[in-house]
């Protein structure tokens, strides 16, 4: 739990469908019926009946490598990392050669956020078996993270030769092109996956953000088809209606944009409630600390030859604009909406006592203990591109933290979006 202002869910970035996980991990197959229920049992999410199989098929089948990992994606699946690696390994110990296991092992290492574990074990599957579909996705979502997008792009692109009518594939490779700034490929993807999967909701609502909308705009009447289908979850609920209120907005007619748009986030606020006093407290915190200050202090020389650059302001204010130009020089390495800052804060001040407010925290710390706040930012990002000189993020998020930038990053640079 940070000791700051509580992150909120964020309106959909570019990177948004990246981020996440984009392809469940293998269930494996099995000649056995038995097995066979307990993938269907995981599959609808049924945790407990299917570990009770899977313990029944190993205790008369101890070699069973198929059950053993499937055992280790029901660990995982319910959080337990260590029992579910330690799963993961055996089925591989039973049967060297299966790819399956490999490229789950990487799934787990990913979501316990051990980046280099995961890629070793994806690519050591996909040596196994280079046709391996969600292999190529895994590691695809994988490489974004961690700002290797070329090597993402290689990936989506080998996965979409393996299985080219997969609407998955297409919708992320879509993001990537959009992350990347390649609007036209990006529009050409999502039209891909709608192609594949005509009831596609992310790829559609992927697709307003991008599209040029006129009066009259069929794209709007496949958004209100979208609507209407049943057993609509939530989430996509919520996100039609956002890609409805920016599609009105862009034909000017701001009655109904606003109407879609209220009515968005009220049924976000009823999964993500928003504390408006909390905020207000913990902003004016902030203030108070940095009330009072002389002026700021020329910054000492830096341990790092890398200078980051964080750029903050609100939405479509111009921040991902600005990141495109300046990550088209060689030296300069594009973060995205990296949340690394925010880690190493949080970690940095878990050590000091939660239940402190900001003001209390900031008064126990000194400069040289910032500073190390600073060298654990550089360190997370740094290995990324040991090359680039300049590392540019775009959370809007950090404007909370723009004091503790300048006292931990004494070098860094902060350009503020405004609109208009």
């Amino acid at each position: 739990m940070s000791v700051f202002m509580k992150r909120k869910s964020r309106r959909a970035s570019p990177n948004s469908s990246l981020s996440s996980n984009p392809a469940r991990p293998i269930v494996p197959g099995g000649d056995r019926s038995a097995l066979d229920e307990a993938g269907r049992l995981y599959n609808r999410g049924h945790l407990v009946e299917a570990r009770r199989i899977c313990e029944g098929i190993i205790t008369s089948q101890p070699d069973n490598h198929k059950a053993v990992l499937l055992w280790a994606m029901i660990e995982h699946r319910g959080g337990d990392f260590g029992t579910a690696i330690r799963l993961a390994k055996h089925a591989i110990q039973l049967k060297p050669d299966y790819a399956d296991a490999l490229v789950n092992l990487g799934a787990i290492y990913r979501d316990l956020q051990q980046p280099e574990l995961a890629r070793e074990s994806l690519e050591n599957g996909l040596l196994l078996d280079p046709n391996h579909f969600l292999g190529h996705m895994i590691l695809a979502n994988l490489c974004v993270t961690r700002h290797d997008l070329d090597r993402a792009e290689q990936a989506l692109r080998r996965a979409i030769e393996i299985n080219p009518n997969h609407p998955d594939a297409h919708n992320t490779f879509g993001s990537l092109m959009e992350l990347r700034w390649r609007m036209p490929e990006a529009e050409e993807a999502y039209r891909q996956a709608l192609a594949s999967n005509p009831n596609h909701v992310k790829a559609r609502c992927n697709l307003s953000r991008i599209h040029n909308f006129v009066p009259g705009d069929p794209e709007i009447e496949a958004l209100n088809g979208h609507l209407t289908h049943e057993n609509l979850s939530l989430k996509d609920r919520i996100g039609l209606k956002f890609a409805l209120g920016w599609a009105y907005d862009r034909t000017s007619d701001y009655q109904t944009a606003f109407g879609y748009l209220r009515e968005a986030n009220a049924e976000m606020a009823s999964i993500s409630p928003y504390d408006e006093t909390e905020q207000q407290q913990q902003v004016g915190d902030i203030m108070t600390v940095y009330a009072d200050l002389p002026a700021w202090p020329k910054p000492l020389p830096s341990r790092s030859d890398q200078v980051p650059i964080f750029i903050i302001g609100p939405s479509r204010s111009g921040k991902s604009l600005i990141e495109s130009f300046l990550t088209r020089h060689d030296r300069v390495l594009g973060l995205g909406e990296g949340k690394e800052l925010l880690q190493a804060v949080d970690k940095f001040f878990s050590g000091q006592g939660l239940t402190k407010t900001f003001r209390q925290l900031m008064g126990q710390v000194d400069q040289d203990q910032l500073r190390e706040l600073g060298m654990a930012y550089l360190h997370r990002v740094a290995q990324q591109d040991p090359e680039a000189h300049f590392l540019v993020n775009t959370l809007a998020a950090h404007y909370q933290h723009v004091g503790i930038i300048l006292d931990a990053l004494p070098g860094s640079k902060v350009i503020f979006c405004q609109r208009e």
